[in-house]
């Protein structure tokens, strides 16, 4: 008698080799449990229950409305000073829209902020995308 377990991974390997597209035909979906995965893992809400069981407003967020929408109005003066900015990658541009890093709305936003509020120093942590947007340019 075969194991479950040894069933199961003989039939992942099989799912996982017709590819998602082919499963998507039968409306199925193989997603990985990870950290990336945007489905919720059940075993991780069952062992923390107070990840989701009582309502929680975050603190950090600014929640004045009106606020956010002047701040939108602030940093909207300066979207058209990124029109120049290529959709998709392009020779002589280091950054471009359609990227799988930062885009859009982030992008847009915190140019805005640094352009508006002018900061006397700018300190980036992470990949450098900003710096590519025409970052430098802000000094």
């Amino acid at each position: 008698m075969t194991h479950p377990e040894t069933s199961i991974e003989v039939a992942l390997k099989t799912i996982q080799a017709t590819g998602p597209r082919l499963l998507g035909q039968y409306g199925f979906r193989l997603e990985p449990l990870n950290y990336y995965s945007p489905l919720n893992n059940p075993q991780l809400l069952e062992d923390n229950e107070d990840l989701w069981s009582s309502p929680f407003v975050p603190l950090d967020i600014d929640w004045r409305i009106d606020h956010q929408v002047e701040v939108a109005r602030e940093v909207s003066e300066y979207v058209l000073e990124l029109s120049d900015i290529p959709d998709h990658s392009a020779p002589g541009s280091d950054f471009y829209w359609q990227n799988d890093f930062w885009n859009n709305a982030d992008a847009l936003v915190q140019y805005g902020l640094l352009r508006s509020r002018k900061p006397s120093k700018l300190v980036e942590i992470g990949c450098g995308s900003f710096v590519l947007t025409g970052g430098p340019g802000l000094a």
